[in-house]
């Protein structure tokens, strides 16, 4: 896919151009824009996206075929339970309720937009979008790295936060994936390859440059033939072991801070909830042996001294915070339409591939990464780009279209 053909004069369809444009507007001016108060409990972005959710319905229910994901209609339903259930027994103030319910709102409002219009043609405007927003990723981080090394006294390129908006993040992890498949040439590769890990080194975040690490790492067992997946298979396990042990980012108080909330939060969806029950919503998400932890282990008292964050603040892994919510085991529905990409990644031969599939599998994958060390799927910044590249995939894997893009 040449950057040329990136741009169609061909028209979107209206749902499908009202979400890129939200989509855009969080890339360019991040929380300015998603936290834009416009009245009551509804900020700028929320209520846009819930008012084009909704005339997103009306486009569904003309279609005489839809585009069912199963797994993610039980885990929506199963949330509207919990959320019924949490009213009924009171858990929790509704204010919090409504605001711990959003990951949920995102996703099936994100599906919802996605089934109104979705069409082999249509979805070759989604490849080529998600393949945009990476690229002016790069070129917005790098404008903003000039910025602030012109105008800023104390400007660090590494050991502190540089990156333009949370959106931002996850495109330019993208675009990792754009140019390590559609770039033809090895040097194209290598070159950009090496801007793509110092950008993700520069941002502040380790996590994402372990996603960064991740989308090369699959890339290589992508086109590799067995042993060399199964070599690079070993490399992800080392380079996790040495990063966590040696690299400072991975064991700085923020790392011990996340192991910590994981640790006792994992054994309480598992052990306590029997992987079966959830939390409902409502409820805070640091129990008391979480606050104690904090308070003894890493002398923080964050959550004790402002209690509302016990409500407002998740795991930093959106799918920690899903599991929760629903149990371990309801929200293990996510993985089941990526089976067939899992399939893919690890034993389909070099003459099975589709660039369009490897790009879009090597972009979620990133995405899910950056997920797993930060609040994503839980806030409007980044998830529904997330759901976009999510929904692309599942209908890419069901189509398998090899047409050009």
């Amino acid at each position: 896919m040449k950057i040329k053909t990136l741009f169609s004069p061909k028209p979107l369809h209206p749902i499908q151009m009202g979400w890129f444009i939200l989509i855009e507007l969080l890339l360019l001016f991040g929380e300015t824009f998603s936290k834009f108060h416009l009245f009551g409990p509804f900020h700028l972005f929320d209520f846009s996206f819930l008012l084009l959710a909704g005339w997103s319905a009306w486009y569904y229910f003309k279609q005489p075929r839809a585009f069912l994901v199963w797994p993610v209609l039980f885990i929506l339903g199963f949330s509207v339970i919990y959320l019924i259930y949490s009213y009924l027994a009171q858990l929790g103030p509704v204010n919090y309720m409504v605001r711990q319910y959003a990951m949920f709102v995102y996703m099936g409002g994100s599906w919802l937009l996605f089934a109104s219009f979705i069409s082999p043609e249509y979805q070759k405007f989604n490849v080529r979008f998600i393949a945009l927003m990476g690229l002016a990723a790069v070129g917005l981080q790098l404008i903003y790295h000039a910025y602030l090394f012109l105008f800023t006294d104390d400007f660090s390129l590494f050991g502190a936060f540089n990156y333009y908006n949370k959106m931002a993040v996850m495109a330019l992890i993208v675009a990792g994936a754009y140019g390590l498949v559609y770039f033809n040439k090895s040097w194209q590769k290598i070159g950009f390859g090496l801007l793509y890990l110092l950008l993700t080194t520069t941002l502040g975040h380790s996590s994402a440059f372990l996603a960064a690490f991740f989308v090369l790492t699959a890339y290589i067992v992508l086109k590799a033939n067995k042993l060399i997946k199964i070599a690079g298979l070993g490399l992800i396990v080392v380079a996790l072991v040495v990063f966590v042990l040696y690299l400072p980012q991975f064991s700085d108080h923020n790392a011990e801070w996340r192991m910590v909330f994981w640790k006792v939060s994992l054994k309480e969806i598992i052990v306590d909830k029997s992987a079966i029950l959830g939390h409902g919503f409502g409820v805070p998400y640091s129990s008391q042996q979480v606050l104690d932890m904090f308070r003894e282990s890493l002398n923080s008292p964050w959550f004790e001294v402002r209690p509302e964050e016990q409500y407002l603040s998740p795991m930093h892994n959106s799918f920690i915070t899903l599991a929760f919510h629903l149990g371990l085991i309801p929200a293990l529905f996510i993985v089941v339409p990526l089976i067939p990409a899992f399939n893919y990644l690890f034993f389909a031969a070099p003459g099975e591939h589709l660039p369009r599939l490897d790009f879009l599998v090597l972009a979620l994958l990133g995405a899910s990464v950056w997920a797993s060390f930060n609040v994503v799927l839980e806030l409007p910044h980044s998830s529904t780009f997330y759901w976009l590249i999510y929904f692309t995939l599942v209908y890419n894997l069901r189509t398998r279209q090899s047409l050009p893009v």
